[in-house]
């Protein structure tokens, strides 16, 4: 279920990311060593502008996924 306030978060975003024509490539950052939550954030984000918004994206991340649950 989607709210009024969420979708007016969502329009607000997708109005930025248009502003922004021509700038290339998006680039999604995580903290170092990044948890599930950060890893599936990236994920959703990157969907969103790939997918609703039509832009180029890549993840990335620093240090390890070491921890057993991040390697799930």
């Amino acid at each position: 279920m989607t709210t009024r306030r969420t979708q007016q978060g969502y329009a607000a975003f997708a109005e930025m990311v248009r502003s922004r024509e021509g700038t290339g490539r998006w680039l999604i950052l995580t903290h170092d060593n990044p948890d599930p939550d950060s890893i599936a954030s990236a994920a959703a984000l990157r969907l969103l502008l790939r997918k609703d918004l039509h832009r180029r994206v890549t993840v990335g991340y620093g240090g390890l996924i070491g921890r057993a649950e991040n390697q799930e």
